[in-house]
């Protein structure tokens, strides 16, 4: 898995050839307590937020090939180097999942036979995290600097906090 141009090794999202088409990360475990796994640091605004969450994005695309690029670079600039970007093609009739395989923050393609819709593919894509966190972005959407690391410090301070948006602009 590829992150902001950082290579990870990280053999959970290995490629499994019982069931799971290739590149599909596993299912998230209930049963499992997620842990913090790497601590990173993270500019934004002068401040220094340490990162202790790992971060799965999920962007689900439909005819989405025009905005993917500016997204997942905004995506892929924001991250902390312990996140994935998972794409859900959500039955896109243009080129968004060749688009998403070809950018170079190398996000995990999911590919759905329908169109699920937007919850649906948003559902689909949280599935398949093991992460900490799931932060969902629309395609069209370009993260600001900084905003991963604000919304993860808000989560990190309130554990019992489920959903934490940013200010849209």
């Amino acid at each position: 898995v590829r992150v902001g141009g950082q290579r990870l090794q990280d053999s959970t999202h290995e490629p499994s050839p019982a069931g799971r088409p290739t590149g599909q990360p596993p299912a998230l475990d209930p049963k499992r307590r997620h842990e913090p796994r790497l601590t990173c640091r993270v500019r934004a605004s002068g401040v220094v937020y340490a990162v202790r969450m790992r971060i799965d994005y999920v962007v689900v695309a439909y005819r989405s090939e025009a905005d993917l690029p500016a997204c997942l670079a905004s995506i892929a600039a924001d991250a902390p180097p312990n996140s994935r970007i998972v794409v859900v093609d959500n039955a896109s009739p243009d080129d968004s999942a060749q688009v998403a395989e070809s950018h170079s923050s190398a996000p995990i393609v999911m590919r759905s036979d329908t169109n699920l819709g937007f919850g649906g593919g948003c559902n689909l894509g949280a599935r398949s995290s093991d992460a900490d966190a799931v932060f969902f972005v629309n395609p069209d959407a370009r993260l600001a600097a900084g905003v991963s690391a604000s919304l993860a410090a808000t989560l990190e301070a309130n554990p019992r906090t489920g959903v934490a948006a940013p200010r849209v602009v």
